[in-house]
């Protein structure tokens, strides 16, 4: 039996925390491969940082909506 070199568990170690995080959950799609896994860390990232930015244009806009609302009072 091949002993998965320290590279291999560290990889497997982050993508466990990040899917945790982003709340992606443990279905069967997964990477089996380093490759793999730093391909899914890489996207669930950029998904995080989309969805904050979204959020972040959201706020910009009800608050603009807002100011606009109490300047016509």
């Amino acid at each position: 039996m091949i002993e998965p070199d320290f590279g291999s568990y560290y990889t497997a170690a982050v993508y466990w925390i990040i899917t945790t995080f982003t709340s992606v959950g443990y279905g069967e799609i997964r990477g089996y491969t380093i490759k793999e896994n730093v391909f899914q860390i890489v996207l669930m990232m950029i998904g995080i940082a989309f969805y904050g930015y979204m959020i972040g244009i959201f706020q910009t806009l009800f608050s603009e909506m807002e100011n606009a609302n109490q300047l016509d009072e």
